[in-house]
């Protein structure tokens, strides 16, 4: 990813112009939050290879900290809008984040900004470069749902060697190496704080491209939930026609032709249940 000369004036800007094109009520959540942005927002240079954001909220404050670790490349802007959904979501609603029926989706709300953020800083800074971000995601998203799939057909097999281990996961065309690292990397942190929420995301994103109303009135519904249970959250989440997996491939299909890749994923081939 290039590197970007944005300021921390500039990204501050360019995350206030979006979400005030993004909608009303949102934009008069996020102002409540803006307004305090010398006192609860830091920028710190960071070369660790992308860019990091961190969001603290402070239940016994009912406010929100702000740190974002440049690396001074395109995802410095998506990065910020998506810390400032976090604590917009947080002024709606304390408990959208500690709701434990509802933490298995907390960065629901903040990818759904993401995408629709990487829609809005192409346009507006006539980039494509930031897709790239959304590929790497993309694969990084499938590869720890493919990952926890054949993990979790291994533990019905009777598989007694790595010879059996390795003929299994070949027959389900998966790559051991890939497996091995999300695993390493802990794959159920990364997948129910990250990927699943994904899957659900691009479902409200693919929604909001033809129903922009709709789209917003299920994230207020969504934000402002309190659950008596997990169940109850998921199946609020299909009653709203987020079915997970039913467009990802259309999805996978656009970013692809947007980043001009060769790589094929073959999304269709998970099973999502």
């Amino acid at each position: 990813m290039k590197q970007c000369n944005l300021s921390n004036d500039d990204i501050l800007e360019l995350t206030h112009d979006f979400y005030k094109q993004f909608d009303s009520y949102f934009f008069k959540k996020f102002m409540g939050v803006f307004k305090y942005r010398k006192d609860i927002v830091s920028f710190k240079n960071y070369d660790g290879g992308g860019t990091l954001g961190t969001c603290y909220e402070l239940l016994c404050a009912s406010t929100s900290y702000i740190q974002i670790l440049r690396d001074h490349n395109i995802g410095d802007v998506t990065t910020t809008i998506h810390e400032f959904m976090h604590a917009t979501s947080f002024s709606i609603n304390p408990n959208h984040l500690y709701d434990p029926n509802k933490d298995f989706l907390s960065e629901f709300d903040t990818t759904f900004i993401n995408l629709l953020a990487t829609d809005y800083i192409s346009q507006n800074l006539k980039t494509e470069q930031i897709y790239a971000n959304s590929f790497n995601a993309l694969v990084d998203h499938y590869n720890s749902i493919n990952s926890a799939y054949i993990l979790d057909l291994i533990k019905d097999e009777d598989i007694t060697s790595n010879k059996d281990l390795s003929s299994f996961i070949k027959s389900h065309e998966a790559n051991l190496e890939i497996i091995l690292h999300y695993i390493k990397m802990d794959l159920p942190f990364y997948l129910f704080i990250y990927s699943l929420p994904f899957i659900f995301a691009v479902e409200l994103y693919n929604i909001y491209k033809t129903d922009k109303d709709k789209a917003i009135y299920l994230l207020k519904k969504i934000i402002n939930a309190n659950c008596n249970s997990k169940e109850e959250y998921y199946q609020m989440m299909l009653d709203f026609g987020l079915i997970p997996g039913r467009h990802l491939n259309t999805y996978a299909v656009d970013i692809n032709k947007k980043v001009k890749s060769k790589i094929k994923l073959n999304i269709d081939g998970v099973k999502m249940t």
